[in-house]
């Protein structure tokens, strides 16, 4: 809740971030998060709060939505758009 302002400025439709990222992944449940891995990156979605973070695999960091690692915690989660608002 601390943060959803923030994220509500950067939302996004995981389907594009998947198909973006981690193309083909299937989506696997790990407590309250979906994990999608690809070959080179991790969509990590937290469904209560309802934001996602990106990981570069290799660089072992969080990116923004062009791919660049950011230490910036505000750059690197994104709101998760509702179906009704794609």
């Amino acid at each position: 809740a601390r943060h959803n302002d923030d994220w509500l400025e950067r939302s996004v439709n995981i389907n594009d971030i998947t198909d973006k990222f981690t193309p083909g992944a299937i989506g696997r449940k790990k407590g309250y998060k979906i994990k999608y891995v690809g070959k080179d990156y991790i969509v990590l979605a937290d469904m209560i709060a309802g934001y996602l973070r990106i990981i570069d695999k290799h660089a072992g960091g969080f990116v923004t939505l062009d791919g660049k690692v950011s230490k910036n915690d505000k750059e690197t989660h994104f709101k998760i758009r509702k179906r009704k608002d794609m």
